[in-house]
C-alpha cells in the first residue's frame, strides 16, 4: 500500500475537507470479501453540487455519481449507480451481497427505492430475505450525543 501523503489528489482532498469547503456525510457501508465499502454524500455549498462517492478499503477505484443535494429518491438512484464491478450498473445480486451485512443511513437513502433492488438480488440468489427485518438491523443509527 502506498503512502497516501505521496498522492497530491488525496492530500488536496483532505485539505479541502479539513477546511470545511465540503460537507461529507457517511451514508452506507457494505462488504464484498475481502473489501469493505463506504459510501459518502459529498456536498459543495458554494456550488450547490452533490456527489455520491463509493470508496473501497482495498484502494479500489472510487466511483462517484452526481445527485440532487436535497432529493432523497434521486440521491438513492445515484447511490445505486455507484457499484459497478465490470462496468455494469444496477446489479441487484451484487447489491444484495454487499449490503446484506451492511447498513444505510435513512436520512439520505430512500429505503423504498432500495427495496426492489435488494429483493430482486435475493430472489436471483434464491435466498430467503425479508427487507423489513434487514432494514431494522441494516439502518445506521445516529450516535447518541455525549
Amino acid at each position: 500500500m502506498s503512502n497516501p501523503l505521496d498522492n497530491e489528489d488525496y492530500v488536496a482532498g483532505a485539505l479541502a475537507a479539513a477546511n470545511g469547503d465540503l460537507e461529507v456525510k457517511s451514508v452506507a457501508f457494505g462488504y464484498y470479501e475481502p473489501t469493505a465499502f463506504h459510501w459518502y454524500r459529498v456536498y459543495d455549498p458554494s456550488s450547490d453540487e452533490c456527489r455520491v462517492v463509493l470508496a473501497g478499503s482495498d484502494d479500489a477505484t472510487v466511483f462517484f455519481e452526481p445527485c440532487s443535494p436535497d432529493d432523497k429518491s434521486d440521491f438513492t438512484k445515484a447511490f445505486i449507480k455507484t457499484l459497478r464491478f465490470g462496468g455494469g450498473e444496477d446489479d441487484p445480486t451484487l447489491w444484495f451481497v454487499v449490503l446484506g451485512e451492511g447498513g444505510v443511513n435513512p436520512e439520505w437513502i430512500d429505503l423504498q427505492v432500495l427495496r426492489p433492488v435488494l429483493e430482486k438480488g435475493a430472489a436471483e440468489l434464491r435466498t430467503d430475505f425479508n427487507f423489513d427485518v434487514w432494514a431494522v438491523k441494516g439502518v445506521i443509527k445516529k450516535k447518541p450525543k455525549s
